[in-house]
C-alpha cells in the first residue's frame, strides 16, 4: 500500500549521477548479484537481451528508493511531446525533502537543467510553510525539492512526519510520487479500488500559479497508507481551469528514456497484476502495466528484499 521505489530509465548514468549523487547526496549502492538483477529487469519490463548498467541509490529508508537503469541493448527511444515549460497530464514528479534547498537549486541550475520555478514559498496553515524548487533531471523526469518549517503548535500528521527532525541534513528518499492525471475518480478505480491504496487526504487549491501554468485549480489526492514516517505516498494531481496539455501515449512495447516505473507494495502482487491486465491496463514485460494516463506501474509483495525490482 505504498510506493516502494522507482526505476528510472536513463540515457547516461554518469550524467544522472551528477544530479542524484553529487547534488542531492544520494550514495550509490551495490547490487547483490548483477546478472540476476539484469535478468529480473529484462523480464519485468520487456527488455529482452538486456545489456546495460543498473545503479541503485541508497536512501535512508526501506521505501522510496531510486534505481537508475541505462539500457545499451536494446536501445531506448525518447518520449515524444514532453514539455519542460509547463505541467502536462501524463507527467510524473519525484518529491524529495532537503534542508539544502537554496544550495541544491543553484547547483541544479548550474547544470543547465530546465525548471518550472526558482524556490518559491507555499503555505499550508495546518502544516506549515514550504519552500519548493520544481524542475527536471537530465532525461526530463520531474523533480520537486521541498524544505519545510512547521507551524508552532500545529498538528503532526502522517503527511508532515518527514519534516519532524529538522536537524537532519540529508536529502530524504522519495516522500511522494506525484502523477498528473486526467480524472482523479478514474485513477482511484485502479489505485484505491484494485490496488488497495488508502485515501489519506484530499485538498483543492484554487487560483494557484504553479508548474509553469497560469492561475488554475489543483486537486491533490494523497494515497497511503502513510504511517509514522510519512514516506512512500502517491499523489494524484488533477489540474483544471485551465486543463494542461496531454502527453502523447508512451510506447507500449518497451520503456523509453526518462520513463519512471513506480513500484508499489501489494499483497498477492502476481494476482493483482493479472487482474489489472484483465481490466484492460496495457502490459509491459512480466511485471509492469500502464495506467490510463500512461504511467508505468509494477507491484511487489510487502517485505520483498532480494529479488526486488527497484532495489535489486
Amino acid at each position: 500500500g505504498r510506493v516502494r521505489g522507482v526505476v528510472i530509465f536513463v540515457s547516461d548514468t554518469d550524467r544522472s549521477l551528477k544530479v542524484y549523487r553529487d547534488v542531492l547526496g544520494l550514495p550509490v549502492g551495490r547490487l547483490p548479484d548483477e546478472e540476476q538483477a539484469a535478468q529480473r529487469l529484462a523480464d519485468g519490463f520487456g527488455l529482452g537481451g538486456f545489456r546495460g548498467r543498473i545503479t541503485p541509490l541508497e536512501g535512508q529508508a526501506a521505501v522510496g528508493r531510486i534505481t537508475l537503469v541505462q539500457s545499451d541493448t536494446p536501445q531506448l527511444g525518447a518520449r515524444e511531446g514532453l514539455r519542460t515549460d509547463a505541467a502536462q497530464i501524463g507527467q510524473s514528479s519525484l518529491v524529495m525533502s532537503t534542508p539544502r534547498l537554496e544550495e541544491s537549486s543553484r547547483e541544479l541550475k548550474r547544470l543547465g537543467l530546465p525548471r518550472f520555478t526558482d524556490p518559491v514559498d507555499l503555505e499550508y496553515p495546518e502544516w506549515g510553510r514550504f519552500a519548493e524548487f520544481a524542475g527536471f533531471d537530465p532525461d526530463g523526469v520531474g523533480m520537486s525539492l521541498l524544505s519545510f518549517r512547521p507551524v508552532p503548535g500545529g498538528p503532526q500528521t502522517d503527511l508532515s512526519a518527514p519534516w519532524r527532525h529538522l536537524d537532519d541534513q540529508r536529502v530524504g528518499p522519495i516522500l511522494r510520487v506525484a502523477l498528473k492525471v486526467r480524472d482523479t475518480d478514474a485513477s482511484l478505480a485502479l489505485y484505491r479500488d484494485l490496488l488497495g491504496l488508502e485515501v489519506m487526504a484530499t485538498r483543492v487549491i484554487e487560483d494557484v500559479h504553479t508548474m509553469g501554468l497560469p492561475g488554475c485549480t489543483v486537486k491533490l489526492t494523497y494515497l497511503g497508507p502513510g504511517g509514522d514516517d510519512g514516506l512512500g505516498v502517491m499523489v494524484l494531481v488533477q489540474i483544471s481551469d485551465p486543463e494542461p496539455s496531454v502527453l502523447p501515449p508512451p510506447p507500449s512495447d518497451r520503456p523509453y528514456r526518462g520513463q519512471v516505473a513506480v513500484v508499489l507494495s501489494a499483497r498477492d502482487a502476481a494476482r493483482v497484476t493479472s487482474e489489472a491486465r484483465e481490466r484492460g491496463y496495457a502490459p509491459l514485460g512480466s511485471a509492469g502495466f500502464f495506467d490510463e494516463d500512461g504511467f508505468l506501474i509494477a507491484l511487489e509483495e510487502p517485505g520483498t528484499q532480494r529479488g526486488s525490482l527497484f532495489s535489486v
